[in-house]
């Protein structure tokens, strides 16, 4: 980020110059970068993908004792934070968010111990015009909103990492938010999403594993988006944007509140936005290579904040038309079930019985 070549004149009189030297050394606080306002000039598309990748390069980590809501959209950029547009549409949400980003993690890759394939999508089909019918999936269950194309672009989601019974092995649970995906709805069915997935694993790992994650489905399998820690009980907030107010990428946002990190991801990739029609809060039974898991005994699942909408209306989901899902296996057994929405945005989803 070029910095801007400022000039202050201080005429200093005769008793006089204490004040003058209180009045440049506001100034100076002021101009400088890290403080600098949220009124700054919005650097264009070619700039923000420069500074985004050159702070991701460097790690550059969040200045300390900033109010970070007052930040422009290039410092924003520069430590990885979602740009002003995005924090304006929750800015309660955010406020309280952003006091807990105080250790920034840095790095994508794919995690070679849990690649898995795209999830499967075989359910019964939706009653047209139904708001708020059940669905049934053999991997989902939670809330859908749906609408046309262009009407969710930015799904948020607050949960906790579960803790998994040392029962078995083998068993999975996913997590996540994401807008698009459901071919119900919309063709191609693009899935953009980031959430935590969590294994009762058995040998060579053992005990309870989990990992941060995003994916553009069906372009890649999930890339592993790690946090300074990932513990069960831990409060983890998700944002995720795909081409939000005309960006041009796809944002990932994964917070662990209880540590104090963060990490986020920009996907330029421009044919690989969501196709915007639905926006999703989802607890998974993950596709691991070509079969679906055991579902692991995850309890209850406390979801709160599943917000989505777009630049111009963002709401809880409540607010949307939706339904919402339950997840069965196979034979029509029920594995998991979804609770009331509270509020607008609040739910809970539980867990029935292993596959």
């Amino acid at each position: 980020m070029k910095k801007s070549n400022r000039k202050l004149r201080i005429f200093l009189t005769f008793g006089g110059s204490l004040a003058c030297l209180a009045l440049l050394a506001s100034s100076l606080l002021l101009f400088s970068p890290s403080f600098a306002s949220q009124n700054a000039s919005v650097p264009n598309a070619a700039q923000l993908e420069s500074i985004q990748q050159s702070g991701e390069q460097k790690c550059l980590q969040p200045p300390e004792n900033v109010n970070l809501m007052t930040l422009s959209d290039a410092q924003l950029a520069e430590y990885g934070l979602p740009p002003r547009v995005i924090l304006d549409n929750q800015p309660v949400v955010w406020a309280a968010k952003l006091q807990h980003a105080r250790h920034r993690t840095c790095g994508s890759t794919p995690d070679p111990r849990h690649i898995v394939s795209a999830p499967a999508m075989t359910h019964t089909p939706r009653v047209p015009d139904t708001t708020n019918a059940e669905l049934t999936y053999t991997n989902w269950a939670g809330n859908i909103a749906y609408g046309n194309r262009g009407t969710y672009r930015l799904a948020t989601l607050d949960m906790h990492v579960p803790r998994i019974p040392g029962i078995g092995t083998n068993q999975y649970v996913s997590i996540w938010s994401g807008v698009g995906g459901d071919s119900d709805f919309t063709t191609p069915d693009v899935l953009v999403q980031a959430g935590v997935q969590v294994q009762r694993a058995g040998s060579p790992f053992g005990g309870q594993y989990n990992t941060s994650w995003w994916e553009v489905y069906p372009y890649n399998a999930e890339q592993d988006l790690p946090l300074s820690r990932l513990d069960a009980g831990d409060e983890i907030f998700i944002s995720v944007s795909s081409n939000f107010g005309g960006d041009g990428y796809d944002y990932f946002y994964i917070q662990n509140v209880t540590a104090n990190s963060y990490n986020t991801h920009y996907d330029y990739n421009h044919s690989h936005f969501s196709d915007s029609a639905v926006g999703e809060c989802i607890v998974e039974r993950p596709t691991i290579g070509k079969s679906l898991p055991s579902l692991a005994n995850f309890g209850t699942q406390h979801l709160s904040q599943c917000d989505i909408g777009s630049d111009s209306q963002f709401k809880g989901i409540k607010s949307w038309p939706h339904d919402y899902a339950v997840m069965i296996d196979d034979s029509g057994n029920t594995l998991a079930t979804v609770g009331a929405i509270s509020g607008t945005d609040v739910f809970s989803v539980y867990w029935k019985r292993y596959s």
